[in-house]
């Protein structure tokens, strides 16, 4: 495909996204993966969700081999998440751990550690790597369309038009569109995207194994502005 412009993308936690400290700003990354002019990597790092600095969990106890805490604060895992986010520990289920993630600051983003389920033992399950003494932010959840429509402007503006992006879209995110009753909108911004792909659970970006993200590839029209 002569001429035509290819984007690795990442949106909602890969390389920040929607999860930032307080004060952080907006960021575009685009390293490039040779020193060949074109295809560059394009991550898209956008602010829509917030770091809660006083609301913090630090793994007391875990085995990182089932990805499975036992404790957080040295209290019971789930009991210590249900305080946290102010809900029964019998309320918890997959649409308040979207509503409510958690994540792990590396440098100055955040990476979505996202929980899978409750245990019999009040211990948590997660869907990516969890350790013990690391330190778990609360995530307060900003409008999820401006951070789409957003990330689809700065493709836009280094590829021109697309002609096809391959999704990989993680299922607590479709779950928060659901929950916000937004799926005929995201659907619809997503057709005229020219989007393809499927739910996911769990996606990989650089290696690196992240939760609730759109990650995905990018391909301009040939003759787009990737090939000027």
């Amino acid at each position: 495909m002569p001429g035509a412009g290819v984007c690795a993308i990442v949106l909602a936690a890969g390389q920040g996204s929607r999860y930032r400290a307080i004060g952080g700003a907006d960021k575009l990354l685009a390293p490039s993966l040779s020193d060949a002019p074109a295809p560059p990597v394009l991550a898209a790092t956008l602010a829509n969700l917030r770091g809660v600095a006083e609301r913090l969990l630090v793994v007391t106890r875990a085995d990182s081999t089932s990805r499975r805490v036992y404790e957080l604060n040295a209290e019971p895992a789930a009991e210590e998440y249900a305080r946290l986010i102010g809900v029964p520990v019998s309320d918890l289920d997959h649409r308040l751990f979207a509503a409510h993630p958690l994540a792990v600051r590396i440098n100055e983003h955040y990476y979505v550690r996202s929980i899978q389920k409750v245990n019999e033992d009040m211990s948590l399950t997660f869907y990516c790597a969890v350790e013990n003494g690391i330190v778990l932010t609360a995530m307060e959840p900003g409008p999820l369309m401006p951070n789409l429509e957003a990330l689809f402007e700065r493709l836009e503006q280094r590829l021109g038009p697309p002609l096809l992006t391959i999704g990989c879209d993680c299922f607590l995110r479709r779950l928060e569109i659901e929950a916000n009753d937004t799926s005929e909108q995201t659907s619809a911004f997503l057709r005229r995207q020219q989007v393809i792909g499927f739910n996911t659970y769990g996606e990989q970006f650089n290696g690196m194994h992240i939760n609730q993200t759109f990650t995905g590839v990018a391909i301009g029209r040939p003759g787009g502005r990737a090939g000027r």
